[in-house]
């Protein structure tokens, strides 16, 4: 899923490169919405 993961690196910058898997679990569906 490389959308949910650009989006994410854009919200949270570096903090989603780090933990991408472990904070894309609540992020992931507020980044869908957001989107």
């Amino acid at each position: 899923m490389p959308a949910p993961t650009e989006l994410t690196d854009v919200l949270t910058g570096s903090t989603a490169a780090t933990g991408a898997p472990v904070r894309l679990g609540p992020w992931d569906v507020r980044v869908f919405t957001a989107d």
